[in-house]
């Protein structure tokens, strides 16, 4: 009998440890890197040793029929989740061990926890039904993270990213069905959703099999193993489970929300704090716009690409030699999505100054301060993933006004802008919605009827969208330079977008941050500032990060400030921003890896 007992004791061992090697194997066999270290031994032993005694406590091994519930989970967190996250690091630098660790953890922590669950039977005077549906939700939880993950890879070819964590927790429901319809597609959702149904299905029939009798009484243990276990069980799914997906993301993201909450909250204080060079001239008639572009990739637009086949631009193309409009072929995106994007553009906030805990200030703060009344005009959505920030910097402003329609044609601008004052000194910013997808949602069909353009791929329809906003950009250009004494007009997109991807962090490219911008100067403003037009006559070919755009309106505004600093400024002679030196992504990619540049031969 003793021997019986050390017999089962030790196939209880070495099931738990073939398990976790044959984890570690398959990791292996994909490319995990030092997998074969102390650290991983270490690992993998507590991970066997946990399985063991769990083993030892319910009195079945891990590969008895007991354990189906368990294995549902584990299977799942062991391969689908770190699997794609070693493809996904392929041909980069690898993924060490060190990143998945915590999956295994989890993964065991889990499978232990809804084999309890499913074989306590009515433990505690709780019914065993009771246990088995907790079971169930937890595996339909398990697989629609699962499902979701695979479908988020379908898409991108990529593991998620968590940068793509806070547009989801931002977007609302028409744009969540417009990222459906255009980036994922039908065909990928039902399939997707299909197989999650028969998943379902699989596991309730699974669970509810022969389930709910208790093994766990027929051990030498008693309730009070059951309990510790649980304790384990539990501090292991809390603690592993911050460090895996979706979790990990999810608190990645709220810190930045929090962070971006706390500048909500000190900005008030911020702004007491900006002393300009020199006073202020509060009298005056003139306008100073600003467009924010959405979703505008430069490489799409004839008036900076010379090669693209189809003029997509024709105003801008016709005044781009003309006296007072520079067109900076090398501007940049400080990141691929707008609502990080846009903390940067529209702030002194930028990737080469250590801002973190310093004062934030907007630009809209700045235009104030310097006599100027401000306006932010905006086809956005007051909620949602690139508006966030935007909505926070319109509050700043002295007038705020949203189209009626949100997100439709942004030639409601237009009559949002005929709306203003034409006597004063203003500063006016323009959020138009430009490319954001879904494409053909963003042209007004009379648009497409004049222009007789048949539009029949995704790329036809985001040329399109580059068309119709060239014709906003004219009309706003016109309108202002009749009605409002147009002193100097600034374009330049959030970010970019990439055909295929969108922009996302998750497959990153480089046209998701390559962004068109231009400056306009009045012949009255080039005469009174030569100096300004001859800089940025010179700084045309030089390199610009979008996040730059506060010191360079600053300089427009000729209002320097003790947040300004000249070498960012595009107006400056002093501007200065080396090849080497300019990055994107918040610092984490190099824009010397631009290929578009070596085509370019790039030149200062």
């Amino acid at each position: 009998m003793r021997g019986d007992l050390l017999m089962d004791i030790l196939s209880f061992l070495l099931q738990a440890g073939a398990l976790i090697a044959a984890v570690f194997c398959l990791w292996n066999m994909i490319g995990v890197l030092n997998l074969r270290k102390g650290y991983s031994f270490g690992r993998g032993f507590i991970a066997v040793m946990f399985l063991f005694f769990a083993e030892i406590l319910i009195g079945k091994s891990i590969f008895s029929f007991e354990w189906r519930a368990g294995w549902l989970f584990f299977l799942s967190w062991v391969s689908i989740f770190p699997v794609l996250e070693i493809y996904s690091a392929k041909g980069s630098q690898g993924l060490n061990f060190s990143h998945l660790t915590s999956y295994i953890e989890l993964s065991c922590a889990g499978m232990v926890l809804l084999t309890l669950f499913s074989n306590m039977g009515s433990f505690a005077g709780v019914n065993e039904q009771f246990f088995m549906w907790i079971v169930f939700i937890i595996l339909l939880i398990s697989g629609f993270i699962s499902t979701a993950y695979l479908l988020y890879y379908w898409v991108y070819g990529k593991a998620f990213s968590e940068g793509d964590m806070l547009p989801i927790l931002q977007t609302y429901q028409s744009e969540a069905v417009e990222y459906i319809r255009d980036q994922i597609g039908w065909k990928k959702l039902i399939i997707m959703s299909a197989l999650f149904v028969i998943y379902l299905i699989l596991t309730q029939s699974i669970i509810f099999s022969g389930g709910g009798k208790s093994i766990v009484r027929e051990t030498e243990f008693t309730g009070y193993g059951v309990i510790v276990l649980l304790i384990v069980c539990i501090y292991f799914l809390y603690h592993y489970g911050k460090r895996c997906f979706p979790i990990k993301d999810y608190i990645t993201a709220k810190e930045y929300l929090k962070s971006e909450m706390k500048i909500m909250k000190d900005h008030s204080e911020a702004v007491k704090k900006i002393i300009l060079d020199k006073s202020p001239n509060t009298e005056g008639n003139e306008t100073i716009i600003l467009v924010i572009g959405e979703s505008a990739c430069r490489t799409h637009m004839k008036a900076f690409n010379d090669k693209y086949p189809e003029e997509t631009t024709p105003w801008l193309s016709k005044n781009k030699e003309e006296d007072g409009f520079y067109l900076f072929k090398n501007a940049y995106s400080n990141f691929p999505q707008t609502s990080l994007a846009l903390s940067m553009y529209l702030t002194n906030k930028n990737q080469y100054m250590s801002t973190e805990n310093d004062p934030v200030v907007t630009i809209i703060d700045i235009a104030r301060k310097g006599g100027y009344k401000t306006y932010w005009l905006s086809n956005q959505a007051k909620m949602g993933e690139f508006s966030f920030f935007g909505t926070f910097v319109a509050s700043t402003a002295d007038q705020t006004e949203w189209t009626k329609i949100p997100t439709d044609d942004d030639g409601q601008l237009l009559d949002l802008l005929k709306k203003i004052p034409k006597e004063g000194k203003k500063f006016i910013a323009l959020n138009i919605m430009g490319s954001h997808r879904m494409y053909k949602n963003r042209v007004p069909k009379e648009f497409i009827k004049k222009t007789g353009k048949k539009n029949h791929s995704k790329t036809e329809w985001y040329d399109t969208t580059i068309l119709y906003s060239d014709y906003i950009l004219q009309s706003i250009y016109e309108y202002s330079k009749q009605y409002l004494k147009l002193r100097a007009m600034i374009y330049c997109s959030d970010h970019g977008e990439n055909m295929q991807y969108g922009h996302t962090t998750a497959h990153f490219t480089f046209d998701m941050v390559q962004v068109p911008m231009f400056i306009y100067l009045s012949e009255e403003y080039r005469k009174i500032h030569k100096d300004r037009k001859k800089n940025l006559q010179e700084h045309r070919n030089a390199i610009f990060t979008n996040d730059l755009m506060f010191d360079t309106l600053c300089g427009i505004m000729n209002l320097p400030n003790n947040f300004y600093n000249k070498r960012y400024d595009l107006s400056d002679e002093k501007y200065d921003l080396p090849l080497e030196v300019a990055v994107t992504n918040h610092g984490k990619t190099k824009i010397s890896e631009d290929e578009l540049l070596n085509m370019q031969k790039y030149e200062k």
